[in-house]
């Protein structure tokens, strides 16, 4: 008998969840293909329809898109790594440009080509993988831009697409192999059933929820002969029930994961390691957060973090910035309820058009003190 009051409501509600599945599904496929007549926009990083630009990327099938344009002729080639951040303008207007974009037209592309690499809650592991096909693509990079964002060192897993394209191309496999780390041997099997099984400690109940949501759907109920607009949707309620269930909000604090942490960190180092042998100069920052309200991190753990990010990056010889403040409060916004509630909550990490100009301005002054000839 489950005693506790709190755990018994969590029991009846992951019941709830559980035999509510089939229901949803139906419902969203039938508002898909009858109603529904245009994208759903959201408010999950992870599933965010953004309108790709030809110089900044926000998906795997697009990439190829950016990589066209780093093989143009320039003096210097800048790629800039991010997560949704520089992908999302809040209440974006028509015309108005992400950070890399406007970053790409303040410049002679003869001079600097730049292009942006923004996929959702991108970890240090996957611009790991990423910057390895880049390279196995004989992509000239002399200068990386990283976004370093606390929260998506709770990421641990790959996206299956970045295993189907980039972990399975030959050219990107051999050079990751020839990096011989004990982190690196886990990147050479891009096999998606056992890839990403995890073998840590960190799956909080949560979390064991969402892969237990995630398995259904694609093992239970042919997940991917759904369009991705039908299974974009169908993330996004089952998103919204699990933060429902746990009471999970935009200023819950998000606790570390210690051996997610730990394995990005190393990722990070090694990002560092490869850079340096392929002559590209690292420029990384500390992405901007609203602080005009409790930011939802563990404080001595986000000190920690951006210490270690600073240390490992001035020892390398290369550039730390922390941009956390270059975003003005003004500029963030509200989002879209991230649980089945209907009140709009606090947005921490995206902004308004003002703010991707500010976030640019501040990389725009950066690149001139470090570049001379641009």
């Amino acid at each position: 008998m489950l005693k506790n009051p709190n755990l018994l409501l969590m029991f009846n509600k992951k019941k709830i969840l559980f035999f509510s599945i089939p229901f949803l599904i139906f419902f969203i496929v039938y508002i898909n293909n009858t109603i529904l007549k245009k994208e759903t926009t959201t408010f999950n990083e992870k599933l965010i329809p953004i309108s790709n630009s030809s110089s900044n990327c926000t998906t795997v099938d697009d990439d190829e898109t950016c990589i066209s344009i780093l093989n143009e002729k320039s003096k210097y080639n800048l790629v800039w790594f991010g997560n949704s951040q520089l992908m999302m303008i809040n209440e974006k207007k028509e015309n108005e440009k992400t950070a890399p974009e406007l970053l790409r037209n303040d410049f002679d592309v003869k001079k600097l080509n730049v292009v942006g690499f923004s996929h959702p809650n991108m970890s240090l592991k996957e611009y790991y993988i990423l910057l390895n096909y880049l390279l196995s693509k004989k992509i000239k990079i002399d200068y990386l831009i990283l976004g370093l964002c606390f929260d998506d060192l709770r990421e641990s897993k790959v996206r299956d697409k970045f295993i189907e394209k980039y972990l399975s191309d030959d050219n990107t496999h051999n050079l990751i192999k020839k990096n011989k780390s004990e982190f690196n041997k886990n990147l050479q099997n891009n096999d998606i059933k056992i890839f990403n099984k995890s073998k840590i400690e960190d799956n909080f109940l949560f979390f064991k929820s969402e892969e237990k949501i995630t398995s259904l759907l694609k093992e239970k109920f042919n997940y991917s002969d759904f369009s991705d607009n039908v299974q974009r949707n169908l993330e996004i309620i089952f998103y919204r029930i699990r933060n429902f269930i746990f009471n999970i909000n935009p200023q819950s604090i998000r606790k570390v994961l210690p051996a997610a942490y730990r394995e990005n960190i190393n990722f990070l180092e090694e990002i560092i390691k490869l850079s340096k042998e392929k002559n590209i100069t690292l420029i990384n920052y500390i992405v901007p957060i609203r602080d005009d309200y409790k930011i939802p991190y563990e404080e001595k753990a986000y000190l920690k973090f951006k210490k270690s990010a600073e240390l490992l990056t001035n020892k390398s010889g290369n550039y730390f910035f922390n941009l956390e403040n270059s975003v003005s409060n003004k500029n963030y916004g509200s989002k879209k309820s991230t649980s089945v509630k209907k009140y709009n909550e606090l947005d921490f990490m995206h902004f308004n058009y003002n703010g991707q100009i500010q976030l640019k301005d501040k990389i725009f002054e950066i690149l001139n003190l470090i570049i001379n000839d641009i």
